[in-house]
């Protein structure tokens, strides 16, 4: 082979290339990114709350010994209310302190963990009645949340699918490869419809390749 032929196939197959090259990066697609939002609605498996008591007086000692005894009392009734050896009753805090007036506030707290949803209405009555002064915290949950975060994460990829074709469809476009997922990395919201379900929201950020 002659050295101008040699030269003329390399000049072609460089002309060839450089098409090639131009034609890739002057269609590359551009992105559209979108907010899924996954809905799940499930029953309450189990409830978590923070019962507290306070106790005032004169004397210190006397203070504590009536906070310790009165928190005992209520911690004692939790349990035997709820009649459930897997539930968990437990010391959550103690704080005494001395207010303007040289009186002794003892603060005592316990946490509650059952799973006997339905009663927890019943057992926080009991609670108050018996003496307790605040009952704060209340958390319904399922027995396992992580199961129930992706579940809800699902739904919401689900969800920005859908909305990232409808944008595209009206636009004449096409919807091309996901290109990447961003958690929101924020515990799912929930809210507790009244004696029945919770409801879960988790958000999800989607970008789509648009062509």
């Amino acid at each position: 082979m002659s050295l101008q032929k040699m030269y003329i196939g390399l000049t072609a197959a460089a002309v060839v290339l450089f098409g090639w090259l131009v034609v890739t990066l002057t269609s590359r697609p551009s992105t559209i990114t979108v907010i899924g939002t996954g809905r799940l609605t499930v029953a309450p498996e189990q409830v978590s709350f923070i019962v507290s008591k306070v106790s005032t007086g004169p004397f210190a000692v006397a203070v504590i010994t009536e906070g310790d005894n009165d928190i005992k009392t209520l911690m004692n009734l939790a349990q035997t209310t709820m009649n459930d050896p897997e539930s968990q009753v437990s010391k959550a805090f103690y704080n005494v302190t001395q207010s303007v007036s040289n009186s002794y506030i003892v603060a005592n707290a316990f946490s509650v963990k059952t799973k006997k949803v339905q009663n927890t209405e019943a057992l926080i009555k009991t609670l108050f009645s018996n003496g307790a002064t605040n009952v704060s915290n209340v958390s319904f949950t399922t027995l396992d949340p992580d199961k129930t975060e992706q579940e809800a994460r699902i739904n919401a990829l689900k969800d920005a699918q859908m909305k990232a074709q409808n944008i595209v469809t009206s636009a004449g476009k096409r919807l091309g490869r996901l290109v990447s997922v961003q958690d929101d990395q924020a515990p799912p919201e929930s809210s507790i419809q009244t004696g029945t379900n919770i409801n879960i929201i988790k958000r999800v950020a989607v970008v789509y390749e648009l062509w």
